[in-house]
């Protein structure tokens, strides 16, 4: 997308600014300490955009792209395979290190759509111990 000219005033401004200069870390010889000093803070208006700048570049990765990309070998999905059988998804993706949408898009594919929120924590074994006491009176 081209660069828009923004009044200083716009909302969008600082964003914009700030992605633009972002692109500026592609070129040769640019680090982002030498973008921060260039940017400065003299003003409101550079003040927020060395903040958004500073976001941007704090989410940029080491090959150039931003956001966070998961990789899953076939082990992991068979790991998540496994563990979606005994295993909340919450304490999947804190065992694996892998983020909750990736847990779940495995257990849809593989059409797991249980809802694991209203899952019990007692065993057959002690629900049926359970019931076998209330229905002789115990309790």
């Amino acid at each position: 997308m081209p660069y828009e000219f923004l009044s200083e005033n716009h909302p969008y401004a600082p964003v914009k600014e700030a992605q633009a200069l972002l692109s500026l870390l592609d070129t040769e010889g640019q680090s982002i300490e030498r973008i921060r000093n260039e940017i400065g803070s003299s003003n409101p208006f550079r003040a927020r955009v060395l903040m958004h700048f500073d976001c941007l570049a704090a989410r940029r990765r080491t090959d150039g792209t931003i956001g966070r990309r998961t990789n899953l070998t076939p082990g992991i999905r068979e790991q998540i395979a496994t563990l979606l059988k005994t295993k909340k998804v919450v304490e999947i993706t804190r065992t694996l290190g892998v983020d909750y949408h990736t847990v779940r898009k495995v257990g849809r594919a593989l059409g797991d759509f249980e809802n694991r929120r209203l899952r019990t924590k007692l065993t057959l074994d002690q629900i049926e111990q359970a019931n076998r006491a209330l229905k002789h009176g115990g309790g």
